[in-house]
């Protein structure tokens, strides 16, 4: 239910970045005045099965369709913080639940807010935002009341629904807005919000905040986790330690690996179908279907990069810290690599998108190296570490979309765009330099302010009963620093 909660998520996000290509009339756009050298800096001639110029209903210049696509990231980014602190005193289940609901329900009515008045659909995004932004950090809260030390990567690929939503999203999104069906793009905004309010159903009657409230588990599994989380017996809410919380460099190294990642992951969903149409002239739905190339690509990485950490930390193969170096460098550094080398593929786009597929892929990578990372810091503080990390990430989706707006209003050149890249390029190289330095395995003190004895109250008893318990008690500590 966490992988396809998040894929609806995700579906509910991306949804406008495919639609907003045929809902403006680019016909009732001023055409750029381009001398000759903007011309040579265009791509030469339209592909055979290009299409004209898309008469849509609203009469919006890029500046404005940057602003349209960055409300969200405005409630997102906002949303974050709330969400902990929502999801550490109400559960997780109860703050998750709801962010998907409503922001599926308000994506179901926005085209009727939209022929209402632009502002109103403006203002329905920003709310989508604001509710969509309290669910990462309740879901990570749940992870890390679910998933033993041994686990913590593997249960990261929940994550990667992210994946799954933007890949099924954006093809599917082109073929109805193609199909002019109920007006084409509005279509979009009925499916997914539908999908999402019917999704709600499963998630209240198959899902539990923690171990001991679940029904159906067994006692042994049950006693596993707890024993394995030091949970048993742990009733009362635990204090935020603010300061604590904000002195921790662990922390703000993955706040700087999130900024990075927003950047260029949330950047990409928002400007890659534009970028696509614009400068390489691809149709709608081949448009929506190349763009989901680096989302397919990023899925697979994900959930690959979340099972070899696991298999090379429990195995000794490699520190936690080392694991957690790699796989964000990858997200970092391999991404920022493939971003440069863009420019200089000129209009090639076969060459284009094999760079941005192995952008995908180095993307993917993110949930186990910076999503573990932050997890193992503090794990009874993971959805407000994560709330506030995740602020970092969707500042940076809310500066995108400005940045390309910026740059690409009345200048729909490859110049353009090359410095887009170029910069994305050099954020994503740097936040990861900036965690290389902050960055740290160890779980803080303050994470367990009770002493150990009446966290684990009645873990002895607990522990005598279960078989086996002791193998795995030993497997649980791979994720323990070396001393």
């Amino acid at each position: 239910m966490g992988i396809t909660g998040i894929a609806v998520l995700y579906a509910l996000r991306v949804n406008l970045s495919v639609a907003i290509v045929t809902m403006v009339n680019h016909t009732a756009l001023p055409e750029p005045l381009l001398d000759n050298e903007s011309l040579a800096d265009t791509c030469p001639g339209k592909l055979e099965n290009a299409d004209t110029p898309l008469a849509g209903e609203f009469n919006w210049n890029e500046e404005r369709q940057g602003l349209v696509l960055a409300a969200f990231f405005w409630g997102y980014a906002a949303g974050q913080l709330p969400g902990g602190l929502l999801a550490e005193r109400y559960g997780g289940k109860l703050v998750f639940g709801l962010g998907v609901f409503l922001t599926a329900l308000l994506t179901l009515v926005s085209p009727f807010l939209l022929w209402w008045h632009e502002w109103f659909f403006i203002v329905a995004r920003l709310l989508e935002g604001l509710f969509e932004g309290v669910t990462f950090p309740a879901i990570q809260f749940m992870i890390a009341n679910w998933a033993p030390p041994s686990e913590r990567s593997r249960f990261s690929m929940i994550f990667s629904g992210s994946y799954l939503g933007t890949v099924i999203t954006m093809p599917v999104s082109g073929i109805l807005c193609d199909s002019q069906l109920l007006g084409g793009w509005p279509l979009v905004f009925y499916a997914t919000g539908a999908i999402g309010i019917l999704w709600y159903i499963p998630w209240l009657l198959c899902v539990f905040d923690t171990p001991a409230q679940h029904p159906r588990i067994s006692q042994a599994e049950r006693r596993f986790i707890e024993t394995a989380l030091h949970r048993t017996g742990q009733k009362k809410k635990l204090p935020i330690p603010w300061k604590k919380i904000l002195a921790t460099p662990g922390l703000w190294a993955c706040a700087s690996m999130h900024l990075g990642i927003g950047w260029n992951f949330f950047g990409q969903i928002t400007y890659l179908p534009s970028y696509m149409g614009e400068i390489l002239h691809y149709k709608i739905e081949n448009n929506a279907a190349l763009s989901a190339i680096p989302y397919v690509l990023g899925g697979l990485s994900s959930l690959a990069s979340t099972i070899i950490l696991d298999a090379l930390i429990t195995r000794k193969i490699v520190r936690p810290l080392t694991g957690f170096k790699i796989f964000n460098a990858m997200t970092g550094v391999g991404a920022a690599i493939t971003l440069a080398l863009l420019p200089l593929a000129g209009c090639n786009r076969i060459l284009i998108n094999v760079l941005l597929a192995l952008n995908g892929i180095s993307l993917g990578a993110q949930y186990a190296g910076n999503g573990t990372n932050l997890l193992v810091l503090a794990p009874n503080f993971a959805g407000t570490m994560y709330g506030i990390s995740n602020t970092m990430a969707n500042a940076a989706g809310i500066l995108a979309p400005y940045a390309v707006g910026f740059l690409t209003y009345g200048n729909q050149t490859r110049s353009a765009w090359n410095i887009m890249f170029y910069i994305s390029a050099a954020i994503g190289a740097l936040s990861f330099i900036i965690y290389w330095v902050l960055c740290s395995e160890e779980e803080e003190a303050w994470n367990n302010p009770l002493p150990l004895e009446e966290v684990t109250s009645g873990d002895n008893n607990n522990k005598s009963k279960e078989n086996g318990s002791n193998e795995k008690s030993h497997e649980n500590k791979a994720y323990e620093p070396d001393a």
